[in-house]
């Protein structure tokens, strides 16, 4: 737990120092019309949603069960992923329970939680990086490795928008 604890946050620390901003937005479908949900969605440009509801259904607004759901927002290009299991309220553990009741804090460290949230996380595809000029440019991860907290971007910005750094001499690099 604590090597897990310590792995996301050097990728939280290393995404901080480099501006990196992944975009995670929580809607509730309230009593929501599809089409006002719909709405919602591209008003922000979601373009992947994560169900962490732990019984995806609902008695009175039936177009958000979860396989009506999964399949109106596949033909709205919108990706679909369920996450109720790891990220949900209604746990199977019997350790998440205090006096008959969830306990959130104990949920928040659970394997299978942590999982959940490094899925949803993993799954943020939209990054901006912000460059020292103020201006600021979509990214994809291509590559990381926690254990050194370095992460590699390709950055989404034109070639003509970019100014060369001189090849420097390791020769004359200094410590610090």
């Amino acid at each position: 737990m604590a090597e897990t604890k310590f792995i996301l946050e050097l990728a939280n620390s290393a995404a901080q120092r480099m501006n990196i901003v992944p975009e995670l937005f929580t809607i509730g479908h309230s009593t929501h019309s599809w089409e006002k949900f719909l709405e919602l969605l591209r008003q922000h440009r979601i373009d992947a949603v994560a169900d962490v509801r732990s019984s995806p259904y609902s008695q009175y607004n039936p177009h958000f069960n979860r396989e009506p759901l999964q399949l109106a927002l596949r033909q709205q290009g919108i990706s679909y992923v369920f996450l109720g299991e790891e990220l949900g309220a209604r746990r199977s553990e019997p350790e998440c329970y205090v006096n008959g009741r969830v306990d959130y804090s104990i949920i928040a460290r659970t394997p299978s939680f942590i999982r959940g949230l490094d899925r949803l996380v993993q799954g943020a595809t939209k990054i901006e990086v912000s460059f020292s000029d103020q201006t600021s440019h979509s990214a994809t991860i291509v590559g990381s490795d926690p254990s050194t907290d370095i992460a590699v971007l390709k950055v989404d910005v034109p070639a003509r928008a970019l100014t060369p750094l001189p090849l420097g001499n390791s020769d004359q690099a200094q410590v610090g």
